[in-house]
């Protein structure tokens, strides 16, 4: 059986950030102690850490099942110093626009993919004086066919 579309939405997303060289991408839909044990060692930076956020139905009386995923992005590094740590996040956060953005149907799965007007929630804490991360939410919006999850529309 394949995928749900949804998780190959996700998949995707992940995809499309693991091509970016000199970063790590983590899904995190664990807590950072799971995602240790899991082998996800989160205090190695620089990286994305991926989260699968709300997911709206988006109501079109169509024949089909239309959604608004949000994913949020969180942006890690680290450098000499906080300043440095800050220019880092700046350079991978416009990488990380970059690559989604590229193609906002991700290889044809989605509908459309867009980054929201607010930011969401930081999950972790940066810690120490040379650790600086920020965060972003994309939204794709993308169709199933009615009462099938596996299929797209």
């Amino acid at each position: 059986m394949s995928d749900p579309c949804r998780e190959q939405i996700v998949a995707a997303v992940l995809a499309a950030l693991d091509g970016i060289t000199g970063i790590r991408v983590l899904r995190e839909d664990m807590d950072p102690a799971a995602a240790a044990e899991s082998g996800g060692d989160t205090e190695e930076f620089p990286q994305y850490r991926i989260y699968e956020a709300d997911e709206f139905p988006q109501v079109d009386f169509s024949g089909e099942d239309a959604f608004r995923l949000a994913i949020d992005v969180e942006i890690w590094a680290d450098g000499a110093d906080g300043a440095a740590a800050m220019k880092a996040v700046g350079g991978f956060r416009a990488l990380a626009d970059q690559a989604l953005l590229a193609d906002v149907t991700l290889g044809g799965l989605a509908r459309n993919l867009e980054l929201s007007d607010e930011a969401p929630p930081m999950r972790g804490a940066p810690g120490g004086n040379t650790v600086r991360a920020t965060s972003r939410r994309y939204l794709v919006d993308y169709a199933t066919r009615e009462g099938n999850p596996f299929a797209f529309a």
